[in-house]
């Protein structure tokens, strides 16, 4: 996976559950969209706990060239249109969003979308992050939702993982140590999995708002 496309949620909630450096380890190409930035500025200015994008080198701003046809959707803000509208400019990219309306436009397009609950599960999966639960339970403190099939969905990927961890514990004891991936995944640099491509979209679990 090349590069992630980020609307303003998904970077406000890492920041303030401390788990925004997520971000450039799952995807090198972080991309915010210039109305991303300007929100972000805004809420700042007005004392909101959020990122200082300044201070942030892996993220790199870039407007789409045109936004035609998502501008007229209202109800789309003006980050979240931006975001859709440089996806569709770049074949491949991967779409951060929370909200809704915006996930339900970019299925119609044909542009895969990441949520910030699917940034947790793919760094648990990938050995980043210990557990995604007590993030989740941050996450909803600061008053993010998730809708009723999003955690249907984050429950069932919790109880498959449960069930896959009890099953390793169980092959360790009776192999008395076992294949070195049984521990920690087929490792790269870092202790983190060798794949050929950073895999970032939760390809089985709706996730969002």
């Amino acid at each position: 996976m090349a590069e992630i496309i980020s609307n303003t949620s998904p970077l406000q909630y890492l920041h303030q559950i401390a788990q925004l450096e997520i971000l450039p380890v799952l995807c090198p190409t972080v991309l915010v969209p210039g109305p991303v930035v300007s929100e972000i500025e805004v809420g700042r200015s007005s004392g909101v706990d959020l990122p200082d994008l300044t201070r942030l080198p892996w993220i790199t701003v870039m407007s789409p060239a045109a936004m035609p046809v998502l501008g007229l959707v209202t109800d789309l803000g003006l980050g979240e249109a931006a975001v859709l509208a440089l996806a569709l400019e770049r074949p491949g990219a991967i779409a951060l969003l929370d909200d809704r309306p915006a996930r339900k436009l970019a299925s119609v397009r044909g542009i895969p979308v990441v949520g910030t609950l699917g940034i947790l599960i793919q760094a648990k999966k990938r050995g980043i992050i210990p557990e995604v639960k007590p993030l989740v339970e941050k996450l909803q403190r600061l008053g993010f939702r998730l809708n009723a099939r999003t955690r249907e969905a984050y429950w069932s990927w919790r109880k498959r993982t449960r069930a896959d961890d009890a099953g390793k514990d169980r092959a360790l004891r009776r192999g008395g140590g076992g294949d070195a991936r049984v521990h920690h995944g087929c490792s790269g640099p870092g202790g983190l999995p060798s794949r050929a491509s950073c895999s970032c979209r939760e390809d089985s679990e709706p996730v969002g708002a």
